[in-house]
């Protein structure tokens, strides 16, 4: 549930303004990592992508405050960068920690997994080969179709993200009926 509304496309997509759309994206945070220490005894992975994601909103939070110092507003946009690689690395530990939870008991989800790791790990180094080629004059037209064409597979890395987190919750739910079933049944 978090996932689907930390997506910006659902947030952008209903009316919902500034200080709400600021709350509703607090709450998802906050409930995320209340949902990884959690989860921390199933993979330290989640743990890890829990405390690189508070790392990253108190940077993002002391960020805004630099920037509205004129003293430290060239700072500022080194923090955003820092604040950018750390929820990519927050993202990237969520989907390590999926994949090896799941690995015993479905090795397809879990390689699925990995493959959305490693498809944010290639989108963030084509954005950043992007970001640098546009910089270039005769690259640029080039650089600009393959940002958006990455910015694109942003959105769709997002979707399958919430698609595998069903995925994954349909297949221990299903895990959990099997065995309250072979419970029930030994006691009968």
């Amino acid at each position: 549930i978090c996932s689907i509304l930390d997506i910006d496309l659902v947030k952008n997509a209903f009316p919902v303004v500034g200080n709400v759309a600021l709350g509703l994206s607090t709450v998802c945070t906050v409930a995320y990592i209340a949902v990884c220490f959690f989860l921390n005894r199933f993979s330290d992975d989640f743990k890890s992508s829990a405390i690189s994601l508070i790392i990253c909103e108190v940077l993002a939070v002391v960020a805004i405050f630099l920037a509205l110092d004129n003293d430290f507003q060239l700072i500022a946009p080194i923090a955003g960068i820092i604040v950018m690689i750390l929820s990519i690395v927050s993202k990237c530990y969520k989907f390590s920690a999926c994949s090896e939870v799941t690995r015993s008991s479905n090795k397809g989800l879990s390689e699925q997994w990995e493959c959305l790791r490693k498809w944010l790990i290639y989108l963030i180094i084509g954005f950043v080969a992007c970001l640098v080629l546009i910089f270039i004059p005769v690259l640029n037209i080039i650089a600009a179709i393959a940002l958006l064409i990455c910015s694109i597979a942003i959105i769709i890395l997002a979707i399958s993200e919430v698609v595998l987190f069903g995925m994954t919750m349909n297949h221990f739910n299903a895990i959990d009926k099997a065995a309250k079933a072979y419970k029930k049944s030994t006691e009968e």
